[in-house]
Parts: C-alpha cells; structure tokens; sequence
C-alpha cells in the first residue's frame, strides 16, 4: 500500500521551513511516496484570526511545491463546512483511500503537544489510528523545544503503539508565517501601499531590503504573488 505524508495547515503563506519539513521526512522515510500539503479552509484553532482566501493559500501552495513531484498540493478539505476538524477529515481520506493509501500526519511539535493534552476533537482517533511524525518548531530563541522527550504522554497507554510516533530530524524552522505576514505589511506602510499591478515586482522586492531577505524563506514565486494580489496589506 502506497504511504502518503499529510501535512495539513493553514500555510499562510507556505514558506520554506515547511518544505523542508516535507523534504526531510521524506528522505528520512524512503518507504513514504508523496507529502499532501492539505490546506485547511478554517482551521478551529483560527476561527477568529483573519486570514487570506484559501483559494489564495491554495495558489501558494501550488507555486511553493511545483517544482518537486512528490510535494502534492490539496484541496481535500474545501468540501468541508467550517471549521475543518482533521479527525473528520481523517475519517473521510481513510474511507475513501482504505485499500490504495496509508497516510502518515505530519505536524509540529506544539501541535503533537495539544493532540496528546486532549486539545483537539477525537484526539485519540487520531492517536491510535495513524502514525505522526513531528518536527520541531521555532518558538523564541530561549524556549524553542529541540526534543520530544518533554511531550510524551503520561499515560502511554494511551497511544496504541510507540512506533506510531516519527521524529523528523531537521533543523529548527527560523521563521514563520505569522513573521512573514507582518513583515510584508510593514513594507507595505513603508512603500505607501503602492499599487504592483504592472509594476517590476521583482524589481521593487530588490529596492526594499527586508523583502530581500524573505527571499532566503520563502520561494520567489509565492512572494511574487503575494505582492501582486496585495496580500497581509495592514495586518495587525
């Protein structure tokens, strides 16, 4: 049966750490085909947070992940009403890929943490049904958690079996999305919320420095759509 990584979140916007994520648990798990990256509509964990259109979060994924063929962008949870629960979607992919698929979660660290403190719905279907594999997360530079000793759950009884549990070896991801939506809306305020529409984006992206930089963490092409769609403009 053909194991697929499903690596769902909001990925606004998609940005290089999770790639890399993809990219190492896959060469990691030689046995493992594709990553799905499942974009979440609506995450219940969101549901006050304004955040971009998934169609827009969609095209993202798609720019970020065209270029490796095993890196699968997915729709999977659009037919869903809001808030999109994994369990529920869980439930629906193992159904209706019971005899071709066999998926294996992909989430960070802070997420494996509120799944085994019961912070999600179904948390023990989830637990006892699939194989996560976790990967670390920045926090801040004094607190980012390097190991998943401190996560393990009390009662180990509750997991169905430790080799439901794989450790990405990576690098702790740098930045995140939440850091790259502030920052652009910040060269936004600095350039006067001027309009790219027909303008050189790449152009203006090498005249402002700190978009320049983002370029070391997020693809050229998800950052170009970014400015042209005018997207994380006056983000609080």
């Amino acid at each position: 049966m053909k194991k697929i990584g499903l690596f769902f979140g909001t990925f606004d916007p998609i940005h290089n750490g999770h790639i890399k994520v993809a990219q190492n648990f896959l060469i990691n798990n030689k046995q493992v085909s594709e990553v799905w990256f499942v974009v979440t509509p609506n995450s219940p964990f969101k549901q006050h947070n304004k955040i971009s259109s998934k169609e827009a979060r969609l095209e993202m994924v798609k720019v970020a992940t065209d270029s490796f063929n095993n890196l699968v962008p997915s729709d999977f949870e659009f037919r869903f009403s809001s808030p999109q629960y994994t369990s529920n979607t869980l439930r629906v992919l193992k159904q209706e890929y019971k005899s071709k698929y066999d998926f294996i979660i992909i989430m960070g660290i802070d997420n494996y943490n509120s799944l085994l403190m019961d912070g999600w719905k179904d948390s023990l279907f989830i637990l006892n049904n699939f194989q996560i594999a976790v990967h670390k997360r920045y926090l801040n530079q004094h607190s980012a958690l390097s190991s998943l000793d401190s996560l393990m759950p009390s009662k180990t009884s509750i997991v169905k079996s430790s080799s439901n549990l794989i450790e990405i070896d990576s690098d702790l991801i740098p930045v995140s999305s939440t850091e790259i939506r502030k920052l652009i809306n910040l060269t936004w305020e600095k350039s006067g919320f001027m309009d790219l529409d027909g303008e050189d984006v790449l152009g203006f992206v090498k005249t402002e420095n700190s978009l320049e930089a983002l370029l070391k963490h997020l693809d050229q092409g998800v950052l170009t759509f970014i400015l042209k769609n005018n997207l994380y403009r006056r983000i609080k």
